[in-house]
């Protein structure tokens, strides 16, 4: 796999052999860019008085990277893929409550449709590293 394609699957185009650390990483990146963007809006007027669907939406972009960065540190790349995916769920049910808080008009069309971009950036930088892992055995591991 050359550079670009590791990049291309969240991994920096400066290591070869991948990241050292969860924060190396294009997905999980992207998910504390989300996460944050998401928190910013939560801390606007109309979301205040909501406090169960606040807290809600919030843990479920803070589960994003959190995942990530947990999944990082597993032991197999069959671990940590696993974690990708419990946090593509978390990004899913992010994405579904950003999409009610739209049709509630809670947030305009403009931040709505900027959040679902990068949620689709994220979900496809998380993808690809999930597609890496499958194709490739944990370095030092025989499974045995």
């Amino acid at each position: 796999m050359d550079a670009a394609e590791l990049a291309a699957c969240g991994l920096p185009r400066m290591r070869h052999m991948g990241a050292k650390s969860h924060d190396e990483l294009n997905c999980w990146q992207l998910s504390v860019e989300f996460r944050d963007r998401v928190n910013a809006l939560l801390a606007t007027g109309p979301f205040r008085r909501r406090f169960k669907y606040c807290e809600q939406l919030a843990d479920a972009a803070e589960s994003v990277p959190s995942n990530i960065a947990e999944g990082f540190y597993r032991f197999t790349h069959a671990e940590f893929a696993r974690y990708l995916r419990i946090s593509l769920g978390s990004l899913g049910e992010a994405q579904t409550r950003l999409g009610s808080a739209r049709a509630q008009d809670l947030i305009g069309a403009d931040e709505y449709e900027s959040l679902k971009r990068l949620g689709i950036r994220t979900r496809t930088a998380i993808v690809r590293l999930i597609k890496y892992l499958r194709s490739t055995e944990t370095p030092g591991w025989s499974g045995h």
